[in-house]
């Protein structure tokens, strides 16, 4: 049976266990309920669970690469050696500037390395003084304003999306989204991998995407019609499991509940059972709400 104790805030908290001593903190507690004053106090939010439609998504891991057609991999066009470098990294360069100056090898003569494309000096490989050959990546000159993020799709995905079709991208750790469109789908299997891979252009204007960083794209690719749903904001982001707690409403009090949840969407999850269509939710995870009401009772103090 459950000892019930009473903070300075004005909550009731049921505690399971035995507390080890007289003056152990609610922290230590499990709280299993609390007024519907409290919660509106906390500005809790609330979710009325009801039917919804939920986006059926296809998400595709990649990662954030340059776009081909605003960068270059500046190569010498005969081998020699390097005379003058004009240009290193970070340097913002033309289309046409020149970067080196190179004494060709096949005759006493010079030519001058330069970038077709505006953009930054990316990576700089020579020094003058230097030889070279024409294989040698003298530099990297790209447009870093629009990158691209290049998504792996397996060949059983390949069929429920095309290009133009719009898409999410969002970062590891989420910090950063941004909506987009498909640019191309490539029309092969890569030999080894067996996956082929589609680009979208990601605007970079304030610089905050990086080449490398791993993203994953979002695409809707159905409608789900669920009888009963909640906001997404109440399930814990680490927790797996089908069958979760959650504070529910019954008269004036929110009351921890068993709940069995079923598909969800970036914004929805669908209830299979513990909550009927019209009662409310708190629309945060159990340890969230239980941290916030003992914050709120500290304050109290």
């Amino acid at each position: 049976m459950g000892l019930r104790i009473t903070l300075a805030f004005p909550v009731l908290f049921s505690v399971f266990g035995l507390l080890a001593t007289a003056g152990a903190s609610a922290k230590d507690s499990a709280a299993d309920e609390l007024s519907v004053a409290v919660a509106t106090k906390l500005a809790l939010p609330i979710s009325k669970a009801e039917a919804a439609t939920l986006a059926e998504t296809l998400e595709l891991a990649g990662k954030v690469d340059l776009d081909p057609m605003r960068s270059q991999h500046v190569h010498a066009r005969y081998p020699g050696v390097v005379r003058d470098v004009f240009r290193s990294v970070g340097d913002r360069v033309r289309a046409g500037e020149a970067l080196a100056r190179v004494e060709s090898s096949i005759g006493v003569q010079s030519f001058e390395l330069a970038s077709s494309v505006p953009g930054v000096v990316l990576a700089r490989s020579i020094a003058a003084g230097q030889s070279i050959d024409s294989d040698v990546e003298a530099f990297i000159v790209a447009d870093v304003s629009t990158l691209i993020a290049r998504l792996v799709a397996y060949p059983r995905d390949l069929p429920r999306f095309n290009q133009g079709q719009p898409i999410h991208i969002r970062s590891a750790d989420r910090s950063l989204t941004v909506a987009g469109a498909i640019a191309y789908v490539s029309p092969y299997l890569d030999e080894h991998s067996r996956t082929a891979y589609a680009l979208v252009p990601i605007a970079n204007g304030e610089g905050q995407w990086r080449v490398g960083q791993f993203v994953t794209g979002s695409i809707v690719v159905g409608r789900i019609e669920a009888p009963v749903a909640i906001a997404r904001s109440a399930l814990d982001p680490s927790d797996r499991s089908r069958e979760i707690e959650l504070f529910v409403r019954s008269g004036e009090v929110f009351k921890r509940r068993s709940v069995r949840i079923g598909r969800s969407d970036p914004n929805l999850v669908e209830i299979l059972g513990g909550v009927v269509a019209g009662e409310d939710v708190i629309a945060l995870p159990v340890a969230e709400v239980v941290a916030r009401v003992i914050a709120g009772a500290r304050n109290d103090d």
